[in-house]
């Protein structure tokens, strides 16, 4: 167990090598980057927000609209997650996507019966930010780096929540 949990250790702290070679993004406490065929984000341990999202996604690993997480740590000054490596979307794929998911948001508010006419894995992601945004007092950010699509097209909300 010992070594496993040392060659654990070691492969995490290579992940974490940040160059400006490997850089893919900033956000305000956050720096996205490549590591192999992976994202791995550093951010702040501070960001309730993102950790609750993280911890969902690990949770819902078979959802079609979250990431694929494939580790998740802390080291002494930051968290760290790896997750599969995403495309950017389209204006076009953006804004239809924003105006469903807000559409969604809406009927889930005014209690309207849309479990029909959504995915229900979509539905399920919603529901869960909107708790967490109003039990937390969260922001939604769903920005055009916050929504990123598999190579098979498939939407997945990767950074949804802010404080």
């Amino acid at each position: 167990m010992g070594q496993l949990q040392d060659t654990q250790k070691k492969s995490r702290k290579d992940k974490e090598t940040v160059t400006r070679e490997n850089i893919l993004d900033y956000g305000l406490n956050s720096v996205v980057y490549m590591h192999n065929d992976r994202v791995v984000k550093r951010f702040d341990p501070k960001d309730s927000a993102y950790i609750a999202f993280v911890r969902f996604c690990i949770k819902n690993q078979s959802n079609r609209y979250l990431p694929k997480i494939h580790d998740y740590w802390k080291s002494d000054s930051y968290m760290f997650v790896e997750m599969e490596n995403l495309d950017k979307i389209s204006n076009a794929e953006f804004l239809n996507f924003n105006l469903e998911i807000n559409q969604l948001e809406d009927d889930i508010l005014d209690d309207s019966d849309y479990r029909d006419s959504y995915p229900n894995e979509l539905v399920d992601v919603m529901v869960f930010l909107i708790q967490e945004r109003e039990a937390n007092d969260y922001q939604f950010d769903f920005g055009t780096n916050n929504i990123m699509k598999r190579r098979n097209n498939q939407l997945v909300i990767v950074d949804p929540l802010t404080e």
